[in-house]
């Protein structure tokens, strides 16, 4: 064996950027997996870890519910680690979720070490004994951060609890993510870590929000997406909610892009998104579909955006909004 042939052996495994994803699972929105990667089809990469956050009620958990139905869909297992104990299987069922097992393994852990610690042995087991082909995905959501407890914290009497405290889910997560950035390309596990938005107190200057957790997720996800809303109303009723996305970090493609996604109510209050209306918004802004005014352009005829938007869902003529981004990015 040459020297060469020697040091290539020695670095065997070694090699792949922390970034070289070998799978990738789509947001089911065209435009955040575009945000995120630069490809309509890409969305979250096998052995990545992503951050989602946002204030109360943005819409992070049912963004996190449609990312695990894609995980289903590409033939995956879905892990759910429910710290807020508020995840509803019968809306994620309307959805379009397999709420059941082995589909989705939904856990509730007491601790924050509880919890990446299953959802670790969960997510090396399915791998190990091949429940899944080896190219389906498999994704843990951590629902959330922010309400997450920290061992030494729950072991404590309430009336024990001091200053040290405060810090001490910073450094339990400091100590526990470098562990499953390391693991998971082993595994092809993708991580969304679910979190909140606080305000730190006496911030004269700059930014004074800031995220439970530490600085830790800052470093090891390869995406930040911080999440906000605009409410829409009818008639001085809310009927549903403008989600925006913005990437504050992104090692894939450059950050600080945004889009934005339409959540509806129906009249019980069950969520949908309105992807094809989001979509043709979003064609319309970055100048890939015609648009005159307040009106779109489709075969000719000028149109609002929600009579084209049945008009594309009657017809399943869905296809054509896609294509338009895959015309752009072919001629990119």
């Amino acid at each position: 064996m040459g020297i060469a042939e020697e040091l290539l052996s020695i670095m065997d495994g070694a090699m792949a950027q922390p970034d070289d994803a070998k799978g990738w699972l789509s947001s089911g929105h065209a435009p955040l997996n575009v945000m995120l990667t630069g490809d309509h089809n890409r969305g979250f990469g096998y052995g990545l870890m992503y951050e989602i956050y946002g204030p109360s009620q943005s819409g992070k958990t049912i963004i996190a519910t449609n990312v695990m139905i894609e995980c289903q869909k590409a033939g995956g297992i879905a892990i759910l680690i429910d710290f807020e104990r508020s995840f509803k299987p019968s809306l994620g069922a309307n959805l379009g979720l397999k709420t059941t097992k082995p589909h989705l393994l939904h856990l509730y852990p007491r601790t924050w070490e509880e919890g990446m610690t299953k959802g670790m042995q969960l997510a090396m087991y399915i791998r190990e004994k091949g429940l899944i082909k080896p190219e389906a995905p498999i994704l843990m959501i951590t629902d959330s951060i922010a309400a997450a407890v920290p061992k030494s914290s729950m072991e404590k009497d309430l009336t024990e609890l001091n200053m040290n405290d405060t810090t001490a889910l910073a450094r339990a997560t400091s100590m526990t993510l470098k562990v499953i950035a390391a693991r998971s390309p082993d595994i092809g596990l993708t991580s969304i870590f679910l979190n909140q938005i606080r305000t730190s107190p006496g911030v004269m200057f700059g930014d004074p929000t800031t995220t439970p957790g530490g600085k830790s997720m800052e470093f090891y996800a390869t995406a930040r997406v911080v999440i906000g809303r605009k409410l829409v109303k009818k008639d001085k009723e809310v009927t549903g909610q403008t989600m925006t996305f913005k990437t504050v970090k992104n090692r894939i493609t450059r950050p600080f892009k945004t889009s934005e996604l339409d959540l509806v109510w129906d009249e019980e209050g069950v969520p949908s998104f309105n992807f094809v209306g989001s979509l043709i918004e979003y064609l319309g802004d970055k100048g890939l579909l015609e648009k005159s005014g307040n009106m779109y352009v489709w075969d000719g005829k000028k149109r609002h955006k929600s009579a084209l938007c049945e008009i594309i869902v009657a017809e399943g003529s869905q296809d054509k909004l896609t294509a338009l981004l895959e015309e752009k990015a072919a001629a990119a």
